[in-house]
């Protein structure tokens, strides 16, 4: 039978918050998108004017709002729109 001392048991929790200390901060990675990438979304916006108009700062637009939005302008899917609509990227005019 293997005896644990008090240290031994202290490393092994400190390992093991470390180490949901690392898996968290990948969770809430920034996911903000470069000046370059911001007006690509823009000039993409700019397609659907008649319709849609931002709703929010574009600063504050997210990878997965302009993965939408190119896929919007390549499939011309509706529902990718109304989910920006939810999200409160996009508001219709």
């Amino acid at each position: 039978m293997t005896v644990l001392s008090s240290e031994s048991i202290y490393s092994v929790a400190t390992t093991t918050n470390d180490q949901s200390n690392q898996n968290q901060s990948t969770v809430h990675e920034d996911y903000t998108l470069t000046p370059k990438q911001i007006e690509y979304a823009l000039s993409l916006i700019e397609k659907i004017k008649p319709e849609f108009e931002l709703a929010i700062d574009p600063a504050r637009l997210t990878i997965k709002d302009l993965n939408r939005l190119i896929a919007y302008n390549r499939y011309k899917n509706k529902g990718t729109l109304v989910n920006l609509v939810k999200k409160g990227v996009l508001r219709r005019r």
